[in-house]
């Protein structure tokens, strides 16, 4: 059972590194373009971990049995274990204890906490976007500051100098709108005291060589007027974040089975909800399906000395054919509750027929074949 938590914590802490990687740029880039605080990156980073281990789990423990066991019978221990009198149930018992500690957790992190957490996680998104919404310039694309500026910059230096500029200012209370077009520019930022306890920083533009345009909508003249220095103001106003519906799978099991009838929306989305429900239940049976399916292939039938690569590949195939149903029948269970029932096949049947294999076929006494007597 050591060896296993061992190799279970290695794979999953792996895993969690490797998805890591593949959701660090676009977290660095949220808080990077939006010139949030720098610890806001790890938070977020630490956020989407419970979600992670939802799916890691399963596949650690498979992993875990996986390795733990195939070395034990390439090293003949299973076999002197056998040997010296142990069942097929003693053999199997420390993956049992194990797998049946793992699914007490998940329960608690399916139904609690990655809940928790993942609407943490899209609460603090939106609050960046909401508050921290003085973007720095990117080039190549249209950034917009607030509701009525837009900047395209085409290309930027790495001493943040701005190079062929094009700036669009909505027109206030019906004045029209102008466009600015430079050769050069550069951000500045500012603190601008507004009284004795009050101050907000303020966000410029200095262009040169260039020209403004503006339409008059009534004649339809454009009119221009070059300048060699001109200062915008792109100071965007701080909103606060709007009132965003929870998703289901951001509620904890609590808050699904107590629903607000009250609001309309929730209710109209009530097999959602209940999709929801028996997702946060099946998910931790997923655990003993992987687990008995990758025992079941390695501890029934006769030794073999090349090693139990065949064996190893078929538990992976039918894991992977598990988890494959298992989501698609997920997905069909939103909209038609009649699936919850096969959700439920999916994930039980594995561990009968696992458990049935497992009583039916046990390790053999020697790695010889019995041959006749003499």
């Amino acid at each position: 059972m050591k060896s296993l938590f061992i190799a279970l914590l290695f794979i999953s802490l792996s895993l969690v590194f490797a998805v890591w990687l593949t959701q660090i740029l676009r977290f660095l880039e949220l808080v990077v373009d939006s010139g949030a605080p720098a610890g806001t990156f790890f938070h977020l980073l630490a956020l989407i971990i419970p979600r992670l281990l939802e799916v890691i789990l399963p596949i650690g423990a498979l992993g875990a049995i996986l390795f733990i066991y195939n070395k034990m019978i390439l090293d003949n221990e299973l076999i002197v274990m056998r040997a010296a009198g142990l069942s097929q149930a003693q053999l199997i018992r420390p993956a049992l204890w194990l797998v049946s500690l793992l699914a007490v957790f998940q329960f608690f992190l399916v139904g609690w906490i990655s809940p928790a957490s993942h609407a943490a996680l899209q609460e603090m998104r939106q609050e960046i976007k909401a508050q921290y919404s003085s973007l720095l310039i990117r080039e190549g694309v249209f950034n917009r500051f607030g509701d009525d500026v837009t900047v395209y910059v085409r290309e930027k230096d790495g001493e943040g100098r701005l190079k062929g500029l094009m700036i669009h200012q909505r027109g206030q209370d019906g004045a029209p709108g102008s466009t600015i077009i430079a050769e050069n520019g550069l951000m500045v930022s500012d603190i601008e005291v507004i009284d004795e306890e009050n101050s907000r920083e303020t966000l410029q533009i200095i262009v040169s060589q260039g020209s403004r345009q503006e339409r008059n909508p009534r004649t339809g003249h454009v009119s221009r007027l070059d300048f060699h220095r001109y200062t915008i103001d792109v100071t965007p106003e701080k909103r606060e974040a709007r009132v965003r519906w929870v998703e289901p799978d951001e509620r904890t099991l609590t808050e699904l089975f107590f629903m607000d009838e009250s609001n309309r929306r929730d209710m109209s989305r009530m097999s959602e909800f209940k999709a929801e429900i028996h997702r946060r239940f099946t998910t931790p049976i997923l655990l003993f399906s992987f687990s008995l399916t990758a025992l079941a292939c390695l501890l029934a039938g006769p030794f073999d000395r090349r090693g139990q690569n065949k064996r190893i590949m078929l538990s992976i195939g039918v894991v992977l054919i598990i988890q494959s149903a298992y989501l698609s029948v997920l997905a069909i269970t939103k909209d038609h509750l009649w699936a919850a029932s096969l959700l439920y096949a999916i994930v039980l049947v594995p561990v009968i027929l696992a458990l049935m294999v497992l009583h039916n076929h046990a390790l053999p006494l020697s790695p010889f074949k019995k041959r006749g007597t003499a």
